[in-house]
């Protein structure tokens, strides 16, 4: 897989070393950005501009605002910034100026134009280009949300666009600056208007008013109405905008969410004031339908515990109308507001599209091989005894190798080395810890191999496992992979331990889960029972005297990263009333906060796989048959560098049971919470 990059212009060689930084659609960054305003007095002709970038299918052009350091890959928020009637893209674009903004929060905002200054449905394919055009550039898989913003008839706009297919099955959320309130709309003040302009009495005027009222009409009756997709909603208003009840206190999306009741105002103050406002109607003055601008306070008020996190929010700026740009603090609250919010619907339909395209293939490898996955239960000797899909051609040794179907250029995605135990082999350890499972949902790249002996030895199999970390980073080099992480389950997890000490591991290593294979900082005897003898079957004899591991836990390593413990509580000794220890050294060198518990992890269905061969001692320290479960999941908090280092005690199971789904996935997510380094490219 190859991004291939249109080349929009020639760079100067100035920018050269810059390669992996994103120009989208020839909008070149400056500092300060391309036509900005001063903080007051900003020149009609600035504010009449219409914007750089062109539209190729229309040839309408539009403002392009995004964060000059943007890099190929980089999660952004998209928004679509629509102006109101009879305004301008860059007079909306100081109104609610988030291209001051677009560095601190990572957004990429498209301001655009109609071409008479009211939006209508002549208007949608020029929209519906804007948003090609930069999910294109940008990379579906990089947009983590899409909002619409938008004043007055802009934000009515919005409402209309979000009932359209193409917009419903993209758009995340929408924050309306008096352009309509999604669920009950407040009354409007009783001199609510725009003061009379030259030229508003004739009979085209007249005639054009009367179809933009029939349009506040059919917009005001949507606001009541539940859109296509549920979405997140803010709500934007100038007190001075509505009669004497204010916004309503209730809001339908309240009930189609199920929010909580609306919290008290939080109150935003500005000392600065925004640097637009209606020039031409200001004689008379009418404060409803705005003054000049000046400082000002903002009531926010929020309705939590929205059903799927959505964000539903009332912001009132006090003293201000219609008009007045959005002051600083004000803007940046709103923002703050939209990027807390769910987003995915872009990559979710960029997955979709990709899915329906058929299978992808990595150098031949497919993403599923359903011929090598287990069912539910009994999974026969033959598919586990499979060695994998995909080959490391220096060897010539097979390994497991599972990723996303619908990998999308440029997108985020955390790589697993995933280490079978001792005497196990690659497509058991593969359902032991089945995070294949999970990963289209969780975007993973997980490699699987096997020992030569059914164990792993620096002299076997080093080359292989590092071939392997190479043959995934050049396979993938067009997407991003952020976190590289090692699993194993026993002394497939002290392998792991031994690895993080070699450089090439070590260079690029997130984090490291030990699947019963070494706490960080503790000694054995503390969190493992003895193995009973015999436990083992026939035909594997353990060597008298102490246990040797491949490398010891108590020893702390250089560095620093995350690290998940998870064992099997009948695998803890019975001195230590089959408890962890409370506190963790690894967590203390980290700087991470005392031990807390979180919510336990309840499955209702069992892990794939067991140690099914005969065994003269069966053991629930060793492990019995797959069953449901519970664990308890203990996290070390506030570790210094975003580390996550955290226990997972999967209740009265031992060393061998399956790890059934849903602790499977209180793992990956652990995983990913973690700060992550960037990691180096495979040689």
């Amino acid at each position: 897989m190859r991004l291939l990059w249109t080349a929009l212009l020639v760079l100067p060689v100035s920018l050269a070393a810059a390669a992996e930084r994103l120009m989208i659609d020839g909008a070149v960054c400056t500092d300060p950005p391309y036509l900005h305003c001063p903080d007051e007095n900003c020149p009609a002709d600035r504010v009449i501009n219409q914007g750089p970038v062109v539209d190729m299918e229309t040839r309408r052009t539009y403002f392009l605002d995004y964060p000059c350091d943007l890099e190929v890959g980089e999660p952004v928020t998209f928004v679509l910034n629509l102006h109101g009637g009879g305004s301008y893209g860059n007079w909306q674009r100081h109104y609610f100026p988030l291209l001051d903004y677009v560095d601190d929060f990572r957004l990429v905002v498209a301001t655009p134009n109609s071409p008479i200054r009211v939006w209508t449905e002549a208007d949608d394919g020029y929209l519906m280009d804007i948003v090609r055009s930069v999910t294109k550039q940008v990379g579906a898989a990089n947009i983590r949300a899409f909002w619409l913003a938008g004043h007055s008839q802009g934000g009515m706009t919005s409402n209309r666009l979000l009932r359209q297919p193409f917009f419903a099955e993209r758009v995340d959320g929408w924050i309306s600056l008096s352009g309509g309130r999604l669920g009950g709309n407040p009354g409007r003040a009783e001199r609510f208007g725009p003061p009379p302009s030259p030229g508003s009495q004739t009979a085209e005027a007249r005639a054009r008013m009367a179809d933009m009222r029939a349009s506040f009409q059919r917009a005001a009756e949507l606001l009541v109405t539940r859109p296509t997709e549920d979405i997140s909603f803010i709500y934007t208003t100038g007190e001075r905008e509505m009669d004497a009840n204010g916004v309503p206190d209730t809001t339908l999306l309240a009930d189609w969410y199920d929010c909580d009741e609306r919290t008290d105002a939080e109150v935003v103050t500005d000392t600065k004031a925004g640097y637009v406002y209606d020039g031409s109607r200001q004689d008379p003055p009418n404060p409803a339908w705005g003054l000049l601008p000046g400082p000002g306070t903002a009531d926010v008020y929020v309705y939590p515990g929205c059903r799927d996190g959505r964000v539903v929010a009332d912001v009132v700026r006090m003293g201000k109308g219609h008009t007045e740009g959005l002051e600083p603090h004000v803007t940046e609250t709103l923002v703050s507001l939209m990027v807390s919010a769910p987003g995915g619907r872009i990559q979710a339909l960029a997955r979709r599209d990709a899915a329906l395209s058929g299978p992808v293939t990595i150098d031949g490898v497919a993403c599923r091989n359903p011929e090598y996955h287990c069912p539910a239960a009994n999974c026969a000797a033959d598919v586990i005894a499979q060695r994998g899909n995909a080959t490391d051609l220096a060897t010539g040794r097979n390994f497991f190798l599972d990723y996303p179907c619908d990998l999308s250029p440029g997108e985020n995605v955390v790589f697993v080395l995933n280490l079978h135990g001792g005497g196990s082999i690659g497509n058991w350890e593969r359902h032991y810890f089945p995070i294949m499972d999970f990963t289209d949902k969780y975007r993973l790249i997980v490699a699987t191999p096997s020992g030569v002996v059914r164990a792993w030895m620096p002299e076997n199999d080093d080359e292989h496992l590092k071939n392997i970390v190479s043959y995934v980073y050049d396979r993938f080099d067009d997407v991003n992979i952020s976190a590289f992480w090692l699993a194993g389950h026993s002394q497939g997890g002290q392998t792991a331990n031994r690895l993080i000490n070699d450089g090439f591991f070590a260079d690029r290593l997130t984090g490291w889960v030990s699947l019963s294979g070494g706490r960080l900082g503790s000694e054995r005897s503390e969190i493992r029972a003895p193995i009973p003898r015999g436990t083992p079957p026939p035909g594997v004899t353990l060597p008298p005297g102490p246990l040797r591991l491949v490398a010891y836990a108590e020893n702390l390593p250089d560095g620093a990263f995350s690290h998940v413990y998870v064992t099997g509580e009948q695998e803890i000794p019975v001195e230590k009333g089959l408890k962890l220890p409370e506190t963790s050294r690894w967590a203390e060198q980290l700087g991470c906060g005392p031990r807390q518990r979180l919510a336990d992890v309840v499955d209702t269905g069992a892990g794939y796989v067991y140690d099914s061969r005969p065994q003269e001692n069966r053991s629930p320290i060793w492990g019995l048959d797959p069953r449901p479960g519970t664990a308890e999941v203990y996290v070390f908090p506030d570790c210094d560098g975003g580390e996550v280092v955290a226990d997972v005690v999967r209740l009265d199971k031992g060393h061998t049971e399956g790890l059934e789904p849903n602790v499977t996935e209180a793992i990956i997510r652990l995983m990913l919470t973690a700060q992550t380094r960037q990691t180096q490219k495979g040689s």
